[in-house]
Protein backbone atom coordinates (compact mmCIF):
# COMPACT_ATOMS: atom_id res chain seq x y z
CA UNK A 1 0.00 0.00 0.00
CA UNK A 2 1.70 3.63 -0.84
CA UNK A 3 1.95 6.47 1.69
CA UNK A 4 -0.97 8.18 -0.51
CA UNK A 5 -3.23 4.71 0.37
CA UNK A 6 -2.86 5.05 3.14
CA UNK A 7 -3.72 8.34 3.69
CA UNK A 8 -6.95 8.02 2.03
CA UNK A 9 -8.01 5.30 3.90
CA UNK A 10 -8.00 7.20 6.84
CA UNK A 11 -9.83 10.35 5.24
CA UNK A 12 -12.44 7.74 4.06
CA UNK A 13 -12.93 6.77 7.18
CA UNK A 14 -13.16 10.56 8.64
CA UNK A 15 -16.06 10.95 5.95
CA UNK A 16 -17.52 8.25 7.16
CA UNK A 17 -18.28 10.71 10.54
CA UNK A 18 -20.00 13.04 7.97
CA UNK A 19 -17.42 15.29 6.61
CA UNK A 20 -17.47 15.56 2.94
CA UNK A 21 -13.90 15.09 1.02
CA UNK A 22 -11.90 18.34 1.99
CA UNK A 23 -13.17 18.93 5.16
CA UNK A 24 -12.19 15.33 5.99
CA UNK A 25 -9.08 15.92 4.49
CA UNK A 26 -8.09 19.11 5.98
CA UNK A 27 -8.72 18.03 9.37
CA UNK A 28 -6.73 15.01 8.26
CA UNK A 29 -3.94 17.35 7.02
CA UNK A 30 -4.33 19.20 10.79
CA UNK A 31 -3.84 16.11 12.24
CA UNK A 32 -0.50 15.50 11.00
CA UNK A 33 0.64 18.36 12.33
CA UNK A 34 -0.40 17.40 15.85
CA UNK A 35 -0.65 19.79 19.09
CA UNK A 36 1.20 22.61 16.43
CA UNK A 37 -1.41 23.12 14.24
CA UNK A 38 -0.41 24.95 11.05
CA UNK A 39 -1.95 28.05 9.67
CA UNK A 40 -4.38 28.62 7.19
CA UNK A 41 -1.81 30.04 4.48
CA UNK A 42 0.05 26.83 4.85
CA UNK A 43 -3.21 24.96 3.98
CA UNK A 44 -3.59 26.64 1.13
CA UNK A 45 -0.13 25.91 -0.48
CA UNK A 46 -1.07 22.49 0.50
CA UNK A 47 -4.36 22.01 -1.21
CA UNK A 48 -3.51 23.77 -4.42
CA UNK A 49 -6.88 21.83 -5.71
CA UNK A 50 -9.36 24.05 -3.19
CA UNK A 51 -9.68 28.02 -3.30
CA UNK A 52 -8.18 29.93 -0.23
CA UNK A 53 -11.92 30.97 0.37
CA UNK A 54 -12.91 27.11 0.72
CA UNK A 55 -10.27 26.69 3.11
CA UNK A 56 -11.13 29.48 5.25
CA UNK A 57 -14.69 28.50 5.40
CA UNK A 58 -14.13 24.75 6.28
CA UNK A 59 -11.93 25.94 8.86
CA UNK A 60 -14.77 27.62 10.00
CA UNK A 61 -17.33 25.13 10.19
CA UNK A 62 -14.83 22.15 11.51
CA UNK A 63 -14.09 24.67 14.40
CA UNK A 64 -18.14 24.38 14.71
CA UNK A 65 -18.12 20.97 14.36
CA UNK A 66 -15.63 20.62 17.50
CA UNK A 67 -13.08 18.69 15.28
CA UNK A 68 -10.29 22.06 15.78
CA UNK A 69 -9.24 24.97 17.68
CA UNK A 70 -7.77 28.06 16.84
CA UNK A 71 -4.82 29.21 18.93
CA UNK A 72 -2.16 32.32 18.38
CA UNK A 73 1.32 31.46 17.89
CA UNK A 74 4.30 33.35 18.35
CA UNK A 75 6.22 31.36 15.88
CA UNK A 76 3.50 31.64 13.32
CA UNK A 77 4.35 34.53 10.86
CA UNK A 78 3.20 37.80 12.08
CA UNK A 79 1.40 35.85 14.69
CA UNK A 80 -0.67 34.44 12.29
CA UNK A 81 -3.78 31.83 13.77
CA UNK A 82 -2.98 28.77 13.86
CA UNK A 83 -5.41 25.44 13.38
CA UNK A 84 -4.47 22.90 15.97
CA UNK A 85 -6.88 19.13 15.39
CA UNK A 86 -8.75 18.21 18.68
CA UNK A 87 -7.21 14.78 20.06
CA UNK A 88 -9.34 12.09 17.81
CA UNK A 89 -10.76 10.45 21.02
CA UNK A 90 -12.32 13.71 22.22
CA UNK A 91 -13.45 14.36 18.38
CA UNK A 92 -15.69 10.98 18.33
CA UNK A 93 -16.56 11.41 21.66
CA UNK A 94 -18.10 14.68 21.02
CA UNK A 95 -19.74 13.12 17.53
CA UNK A 96 -21.29 10.25 19.40
CA UNK A 97 -22.87 12.27 22.43
CA UNK A 98 -24.13 14.79 19.66
CA UNK A 99 -25.82 11.46 17.85
CA UNK A 100 -27.11 10.27 21.07
CA UNK A 101 -29.10 13.63 21.72
CA UNK A 102 -30.57 13.44 18.33
CA UNK A 103 -31.90 10.63 18.61
CA UNK A 104 -33.11 11.89 22.33
CA UNK A 105 -34.63 14.63 20.67
CA UNK A 106 -35.99 12.52 18.01
CA UNK A 107 -37.73 10.27 20.40
CA UNK A 108 -39.59 13.57 21.94
CA UNK A 109 -40.56 14.51 18.82
CA UNK A 110 -42.08 10.92 18.22
CA UNK A 111 -43.69 10.83 21.72
CA UNK A 112 -45.62 14.23 21.57
CA UNK A 113 -46.72 14.21 17.28
CA UNK A 114 -47.04 10.24 16.42
CA UNK A 115 -50.51 10.31 17.18
CA UNK A 116 -51.40 13.42 15.06
CA UNK A 117 -49.45 11.93 12.08
CA UNK A 118 -51.41 8.44 12.64
CA UNK A 119 -54.60 10.31 12.28
CA UNK A 120 -53.56 12.42 9.32
CA UNK A 121 -52.33 9.55 7.77
CA UNK A 122 -55.86 7.28 8.51
CA UNK A 123 -58.14 10.41 8.28
CA UNK A 124 -56.21 13.14 6.73
CA UNK A 125 -55.55 16.75 7.94
CA UNK A 126 -58.53 18.46 9.42
CA UNK A 127 -58.97 22.03 8.65
CA UNK A 128 -61.00 24.80 10.42
CA UNK A 129 -62.89 28.42 9.61
CA UNK A 130 -59.11 29.71 11.40
CA UNK A 131 -57.37 28.26 8.29
CA UNK A 132 -59.20 29.90 5.52
CA UNK A 133 -57.62 33.12 4.03
CA UNK A 134 -59.24 35.96 3.31
CA UNK A 135 -59.36 35.29 -0.19
CA UNK A 136 -61.32 32.06 0.42
CA UNK A 137 -63.08 32.79 3.29
CA UNK A 138 -66.48 34.23 1.67
CA UNK A 139 -66.43 31.35 -0.51
CA UNK A 140 -66.41 28.36 1.68
CA UNK A 141 -67.39 30.05 5.66
CA UNK A 142 -71.28 29.53 4.34
CA UNK A 143 -70.47 26.01 3.04
CA UNK A 144 -68.53 25.07 6.67
CA UNK A 145 -71.55 26.59 8.65
CA UNK A 146 -73.80 23.96 7.01
CA UNK A 147 -71.35 20.80 7.58
CA UNK A 148 -69.14 21.08 4.73
CA UNK A 149 -65.48 20.01 5.97
CA UNK A 150 -62.11 21.17 4.41
CA UNK A 151 -59.66 17.83 3.66
CA UNK A 152 -57.09 19.64 1.45
CA UNK A 153 -55.73 23.02 1.26
CA UNK A 154 -53.49 23.76 -1.32
CA UNK A 155 -52.15 27.54 -2.59
CA UNK A 156 -49.63 28.06 -5.49
CA UNK A 157 -49.13 31.36 -6.90
CA UNK A 158 -47.50 33.33 -9.96
CA UNK A 159 -47.65 30.47 -12.61
CA UNK A 160 -47.10 31.56 -15.85
CA UNK A 161 -50.26 31.20 -18.98
CA UNK A 162 -48.77 30.32 -22.32
CA UNK A 163 -50.41 29.45 -24.95
CA UNK A 164 -51.48 32.82 -26.62
CA UNK A 165 -49.63 35.27 -28.46
CA UNK A 166 -51.61 37.85 -27.74
CA UNK A 167 -49.65 38.32 -24.16
CA UNK A 168 -46.36 37.83 -25.78
CA UNK A 169 -44.82 40.77 -23.36
CA UNK A 170 -41.99 40.63 -21.05
CA UNK A 171 -43.48 43.60 -19.28
CA UNK A 172 -47.00 42.32 -17.41
CA UNK A 173 -46.82 38.41 -18.71
CA UNK A 174 -49.69 36.46 -17.67
CA UNK A 175 -49.69 34.92 -14.76
CA UNK A 176 -52.25 33.32 -11.94
CA UNK A 177 -52.25 32.09 -8.59
CA UNK A 178 -54.81 28.75 -7.79
CA UNK A 179 -56.29 28.27 -4.57
CA UNK A 180 -56.91 23.95 -5.05
CA UNK A 181 -58.74 23.15 -2.23
CA UNK A 182 -60.99 19.59 -1.59
CA UNK A 183 -64.22 19.46 0.33
CA UNK A 184 -66.11 17.02 2.22
CA UNK A 185 -70.34 17.02 1.60
CA UNK A 186 -72.10 16.28 5.26
CA UNK A 187 -74.03 14.27 2.59
CA UNK A 188 -72.60 12.14 -0.39
CA UNK A 189 -74.03 9.06 -2.37
CA UNK A 190 -70.46 7.92 -3.47
CA UNK A 191 -67.98 10.23 -4.06
CA UNK A 192 -67.07 11.55 -0.99
CA UNK A 193 -64.50 14.26 -1.99
CA UNK A 194 -65.58 17.24 -3.96
CA UNK A 195 -63.37 19.99 -5.06
CA UNK A 196 -63.43 24.07 -5.21
CA UNK A 197 -60.72 25.87 -7.50
CA UNK A 198 -60.51 29.10 -7.63
CA UNK A 199 -57.83 30.77 -10.60
CA UNK A 200 -57.09 34.33 -9.84
CA UNK A 201 -55.09 35.97 -13.22
CA UNK A 202 -53.51 39.35 -13.78
CA UNK A 203 -55.66 40.14 -16.26
CA UNK A 204 -59.72 39.82 -17.05
CA UNK A 205 -59.72 36.51 -18.64
CA UNK A 206 -63.61 36.82 -18.79
CA UNK A 207 -63.87 39.18 -21.85
CA UNK A 208 -60.52 36.94 -22.97
CA UNK A 209 -61.78 34.76 -26.03
CA UNK A 210 -58.91 33.39 -26.60
CA UNK A 211 -57.49 33.19 -23.24
CA UNK A 212 -60.36 32.00 -21.84
CA UNK A 213 -60.60 29.21 -24.40
CA UNK A 214 -57.18 28.32 -23.89
CA UNK A 215 -57.28 27.81 -20.24
CA UNK A 216 -61.09 26.43 -20.75
CA UNK A 217 -59.31 23.39 -23.31
CA UNK A 218 -56.53 22.82 -20.50
CA UNK A 219 -59.05 22.40 -17.76
CA UNK A 220 -60.70 19.68 -19.73
CA UNK A 221 -57.56 18.09 -20.82
CA UNK A 222 -56.07 18.54 -17.37
CA UNK A 223 -59.54 16.56 -15.50
CA UNK A 224 -59.64 13.90 -18.82
CA UNK A 225 -55.75 13.36 -17.23
CA UNK A 226 -57.48 12.87 -13.91
CA UNK A 227 -60.20 10.64 -14.84
CA UNK A 228 -57.44 8.26 -16.09
CA UNK A 229 -55.89 7.26 -12.89
CA UNK A 230 -59.33 6.33 -11.38
CA UNK A 231 -59.25 2.68 -12.31
CA UNK A 232 -58.33 0.83 -15.73
CA UNK A 233 -62.20 0.75 -16.97
CA UNK A 234 -62.14 1.99 -20.60
CA UNK A 235 -66.13 2.51 -21.12
CA UNK A 236 -66.73 5.65 -19.76
CA UNK A 237 -68.39 8.69 -21.78
CA UNK A 238 -66.59 12.03 -20.55
CA UNK A 239 -67.83 14.99 -22.62
CA UNK A 240 -68.77 18.70 -22.28
CA UNK A 241 -72.20 19.87 -21.67
CA UNK A 242 -73.98 23.12 -21.03
CA UNK A 243 -74.55 23.79 -17.33
CA UNK A 244 -77.54 25.57 -15.81
CA UNK A 245 -76.76 27.35 -12.32
CA UNK A 246 -79.56 29.58 -11.08
CA UNK A 247 -80.91 30.41 -14.61
CA UNK A 248 -77.01 31.07 -15.67
CA UNK A 249 -75.49 28.48 -18.14
CA UNK A 250 -71.89 27.80 -18.04
CA UNK A 251 -69.97 25.43 -19.82
CA UNK A 252 -69.96 22.04 -17.37
CA UNK A 253 -67.73 18.61 -17.73
CA UNK A 254 -69.91 14.85 -17.24
CA UNK A 255 -68.57 11.60 -16.62
CA UNK A 256 -70.47 8.85 -16.95
CA UNK A 257 -69.94 4.89 -16.55
CA UNK A 258 -71.71 1.59 -17.13
CA UNK A 259 -74.02 0.19 -14.06
CA UNK A 260 -71.90 -3.01 -14.22
CA UNK A 261 -68.69 -0.62 -13.00
CA UNK A 262 -69.90 1.09 -10.28
CA UNK A 263 -68.45 -0.96 -7.67
CA UNK A 264 -65.05 -1.76 -9.65
CA UNK A 265 -64.30 1.66 -10.25
CA UNK A 266 -65.37 2.64 -6.30
CA UNK A 267 -62.99 0.25 -4.99
CA UNK A 268 -60.53 1.29 -7.38
CA UNK A 269 -60.67 4.96 -6.29
CA UNK A 270 -60.20 3.92 -3.02
CA UNK A 271 -57.16 2.30 -3.24
CA UNK A 272 -55.78 4.00 -6.06
CA UNK A 273 -56.73 7.35 -7.23
CA UNK A 274 -53.83 10.03 -7.30
CA UNK A 275 -54.09 13.64 -8.35
CA UNK A 276 -51.51 15.54 -10.77
CA UNK A 277 -52.23 19.27 -11.25
CA UNK A 278 -49.01 20.36 -11.77
CA UNK A 279 -45.17 19.82 -12.27
CA UNK A 280 -44.76 19.79 -8.24
CA UNK A 281 -46.93 16.32 -8.54
CA UNK A 282 -49.12 17.86 -5.96
CA UNK A 283 -51.25 14.54 -4.64
CA UNK A 284 -54.47 14.36 -2.80
CA UNK A 285 -55.93 10.98 -2.09
CA UNK A 286 -59.69 10.17 -2.49
CA UNK A 287 -61.78 7.58 -0.16
CA UNK A 288 -65.04 6.09 -0.06
CA UNK A 289 -66.92 3.45 1.79
CA UNK A 290 -66.57 0.39 -0.43
CA UNK A 291 -69.71 -0.88 1.19
CA UNK A 292 -71.77 1.79 -0.08
CA UNK A 293 -72.40 -0.01 -3.46
CA UNK A 294 -75.25 -2.44 -3.57
CA UNK A 295 -74.57 -4.56 -6.56
CA UNK A 296 -77.36 -6.73 -6.19
CA UNK A 297 -79.47 -3.20 -6.90
CA UNK A 298 -78.47 -2.79 -10.48
CA UNK A 299 -80.98 -3.25 -12.43
CA UNK A 300 -79.43 -2.54 -16.44
CA UNK A 301 -75.70 -3.05 -15.94
CA UNK A 302 -75.29 -1.64 -19.26
CA UNK A 303 -76.69 1.66 -18.51
CA UNK A 304 -75.00 4.49 -18.48
CA UNK A 305 -75.40 6.63 -15.51
CA UNK A 306 -73.41 9.83 -14.07
CA UNK A 307 -70.96 9.66 -11.15
CA UNK A 308 -69.34 13.50 -11.62
CA UNK A 309 -69.71 16.15 -12.91
CA UNK A 310 -67.88 19.71 -13.14
CA UNK A 311 -68.79 23.18 -14.00
CA UNK A 312 -66.40 25.72 -15.15
CA UNK A 313 -67.56 29.86 -14.29
CA UNK A 314 -65.56 32.66 -15.55
CA UNK A 315 -65.85 36.19 -13.98
CA UNK A 316 -63.74 39.02 -14.61
CA UNK A 317 -60.35 38.40 -13.51
CA UNK A 318 -61.04 34.52 -11.88
CA UNK A 319 -62.08 30.93 -12.89
CA UNK A 320 -63.83 29.03 -10.23
CA UNK A 321 -63.83 25.21 -11.24
CA UNK A 322 -65.94 23.05 -9.21
CA UNK A 323 -66.60 19.18 -9.18
CA UNK A 324 -68.56 16.74 -7.06
CA UNK A 325 -70.89 13.78 -7.69
CA UNK A 326 -74.15 15.61 -8.35
CA UNK A 327 -75.41 18.74 -10.02
CA UNK A 328 -77.19 19.97 -6.27
CA UNK A 329 -73.62 19.31 -4.31
CA UNK A 330 -72.21 21.52 -7.26
CA UNK A 331 -75.26 24.23 -6.90
CA UNK A 332 -74.42 24.13 -3.16
CA UNK A 333 -70.76 24.94 -3.77
CA UNK A 334 -71.84 27.76 -5.97
CA UNK A 335 -74.20 29.28 -4.40
CA UNK A 336 -71.69 31.56 -2.34
CA UNK A 337 -70.06 32.11 -5.27
CA UNK A 338 -73.21 33.89 -7.11
CA UNK A 339 -73.65 35.86 -3.73
CA UNK A 340 -69.86 37.24 -3.19
CA UNK A 341 -69.70 38.00 -6.86
CA UNK A 342 -72.87 39.57 -7.41
CA UNK A 343 -74.36 37.00 -10.33
CA UNK A 344 -77.29 37.64 -12.04
CA UNK A 345 -79.93 35.15 -11.38
CA UNK A 346 -79.66 34.51 -7.69
CA UNK A 347 -80.93 36.28 -4.83
CA UNK A 348 -80.83 36.10 -1.02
Amino acid sequence: MSWRDKENNFIDVLEKTGLNHNEASIYFELLKHGTQGTTAYDLDHHFEEIKRTTIYSILKKLIALGCIREKTSSKAPKKATVFVAVEPETYFDFLISSKKEELRFLEELKEKNIEYFEMIYSSGLEYDIKDVDSVMLPYLEPLMETGWNISSYYLKEDVPVFGYSIFDTMLNPPKYSVYDIMLTPPKFKLLKDSSFHLFIFNFEIENDENALKFFIDSLKKQTLEIISFFSDIKEYVYEEVPLDLFKTQFTGLSLKIKNRDLGKIFKDIKSKIRVYWDEDDERRHFDTDSNIIDEQSISDPNEQIDVWKAVIIPIKNKIFFLWSESLDLLKKMAKPIFLVENLTGFSK
